[in-house]
């Protein structure tokens, strides 16, 4: 099973971490603006912020992948599992389950 990251850009928004923040956004707006408030009505403008911003978090966990190390213990014993990069430019974090995070 592999998980991908998904920064989103403007052609394709759908299922990406920049839908996710605008949903974040949208969730916590009556929180702070007040319940009878409604978000603002999703701009051009607005959606490159939020794909910019999604961009740049995937960009940067990529470029830090070194900063990345799991650990747990299983009965007893501690394992470690790291973040690589791979000749395919793919970042996989290897678990033991089998997950693999790619940038996509």
């Amino acid at each position: 099973m592999a998980v991908k990251l998904k920064a989103g850009s403007i052609d394709d928004f759908s299922g990406s971490m920049a839908k996710a923040m605008v949903n974040a956004f949208r969730a916590e707006w009556p929180k702070v603006m007040g319940e009878d408030s409604e978000p603002p009505e999703m701009t051009e403008e607005m959606k490159l912020l939020f794909v910019a911003i999604a961009r740049g978090v995937v960009d940067h966990l990529v470029e830090m992948k070194g900063a990345f190390q799991l650990e747990f213990t299983e009965q007893g014993h501690k394992h470690l599992y790291g973040v690589y990069h791979t000749p395919t430019s793919e970042v996989k974090l290897n678990l033991a389950t089998g997950i693999d995070i790619k940038k996509e």
